[in-house]
Order: C-alpha cells, then structure tokens, then sequence
C-alpha cells in the first residue's frame, strides 16, 4: 500500500505492497481526511490504481493520477448516487445487493466500491473513459472535473 504524506495531489508516497492482479493500492490524496471522515469510518480511501511501471499513469510530478481523479471523483459526486452509477455501469443485482446489505459500509465506502469495480474492468482505459462513463450517467459537472485533474497532471 502506499500511503501519501501531506495533503494534495503532489503527496509523496511513503511505502508501497502490492495489491492483487498486478495492481497496488493507495491512500488518496486526500491522506484520509475529508473524503475518509465524510464516510463516518475515519479509514483511508484505498483504492487499487495500475502499477506505476505502466506508461502514462505518472504525471511529470511522479504523482499517479488515478488517486488524483479518484480523490476528485469522491469530492463532487455525492455518495449517495453510487447505486446509479452501479446499475449504469453493469453491476450485477447480486453485487449491488452485496454491497447494500454490508452494514459495516457507509455510503461514502459504497461508493469507493462502485468507482473499484469499474477501474477492475476497465483496467486499460484513461481517466477521459471515466469522465465518459460519468456523463453517460448524467453526471456532467464531476465528469468535467475529472477531464480539468486528468489535465492538470497531462495524462491522457
């Protein structure tokens, strides 16, 4: 895992174990304060991004940009709409009952959950095939968002 220190995007990692299938996991860029404590657990956001020996998931800032959108993603889009964009984005009903009848998880985690499971089957797309799956879902202000971090960091 690793873990970023500071606040921002331009944290810098700490310490990194792999996770499962060729990916590691991080601590958003957020260090687990505002998107972490808005989901009442205090955990850190962890999420599963590419390995950082892939090409064109660092910013020129060593920064891996999938923290950076998922931090965003998190910020604007309320949590409370991650079953839209479950059933948009092809859950099945058993993961979608899966995840609602988790009593341990709170919205802000459902939603991680949701955001996890689409990065799982979309491993080879950009953060644009995000914004693109965010506005298909109607969602067009957190998909704007998305496309302005994923720029600010020049990734395509």
């Amino acid at each position: 895992m690793v873990s970023l220190a500071g606040k921002g995007a331009g944290a810098i990692p700490k310490e990194k174990a792999p996770g499962k299938a060729g990916h590691s996991t991080q601590t958003g860029a957020s260090g687990g304060s505002a998107s972490s404590q808005a989901s009442g657990t205090g955990a850190p956001l962890r999420i599963p991004v590419p390995n950082t020996a892939e090409p064109g998931t660092l910013s020129q800032e060593g920064v891996n940009v999938w923290v950076a959108v998922y931090t965003t993603v998190e910020k604007n889009l309320p949590a409370q709409n991650w079953h839209r964009l479950a059933r948009a984005w092809g859950l099945s009903e058993d993961e979608i009952t899966s995840i609602e009848k988790s009593p341990q998880l709170q919205l802000q985690d459902k939603l991680r959950k949701v955001l996890r499971r689409w990065r799982e089957q979309h491993e080879t797309e950009s953060p644009d095939a995000l914004a693109d799956a965010l506005h298909n879902c109607g969602f067009h202000d957190v998909a704007e968002e998305v496309v302005q971090c994923r720029q600010r960091y020049d990734i395509r």
